[in-house]
């Protein structure tokens, strides 16, 4: 059967099972989707995803949820080519562009240079229907969208891997909470039928997973595009 990205109930129903709680005797529904929701963030500091908008106006403002960052701001010349405009750095900051509190920032020279293309260049429509007043997109990356406690959301994974990540950290969480809460610890002994560990067995249990987690996580982290441009 073909992977589907699960809703949160289907994902929590996993969760217990992963932290040995198939009723769920010891973590409640919101635990688990705040544990998911820290391995969602952690995801999309390793493994964001690829993405790509246009800019509609100057200065350009995201809305959240904004990039986590950008590579590339283009601009088209209006028959099919693109130039790669630079990014600012220490020696030329007038001529470039940077990404600052979901803002896109222009340099002052390269602000008049894109005024005076706005003007000439008018409206572009793209094949997907989108009219823009101009020719301008960005290329970067966002996170992953977390659960808000709607129970039929479904999760923001792209294929199985976000979802086994997820898992692998939530287990992770999961054993180390109870590491250092006793009364979850002893409510999940006796209630969840795990009363075979032991503390020190508990304790091994949090670093396995954690190595696993770990492991996980650079295997599956991408390395970023370096921000694009010439000059």
């Amino acid at each position: 059967m073909a992977w589907t990205s699960p809703s949160l109930s289907e994902l929590q129903t996993k969760l217990r099972r992963d932290l040995r709680d198939t009723n769920g005797d010891a973590f409640t529904p919101d635990m688990l989707m705040d544990y998911a929701n820290e391995g969602i963030t952690e995801l999309g500091r390793v493994k964001p995803i690829e993405t790509r908008g246009l800019i509609t106006e100057i200065p350009f403002v995201f809305e959240p949820p904004a990039p986590v960052d950008i590579w590339a701001v283009v601009l088209g010349d209006g028959s099919g080519g693109t130039e790669y405009l630079a990014p600012m750095d220490e020696n030329v900051s007038g001529d470039g562009w940077t990404y600052y509190g979901r803002e896109l920032i222009f340099g002052p020279r390269l602000l008049a240079r894109l005024s005076q293309y706005i003007h000439s260049v008018g409206s572009v429509e793209y094949p997907d229907g989108t009219l823009s007043p101009y020719n301008i997109a960005w290329y970067g990356y966002r996170g992953r969208d977390v659960f808000d406690g709607d129970v039929d959301e479904i999760a923001d994974f792209i294929d199985p891997e976000d979802e086994i990540c997820v898992r692998r950290y939530v287990r992770w969480a999961g054993f180390r909470a109870l590491d250092t809460d006793r009364t979850l610890y002893q409510q999940w002994q006796t209630q969840a039928n795990n009363s075979d560990v032991s503390p020190t067995q508990l304790n091994q249990m949090v670093g396995m997973a954690e190595t696993e987690w770990d492991a996980l996580r650079r295997k599956v982290m991408i390395l970023r595009h370096a921000p694009l441009g010439t000059r």
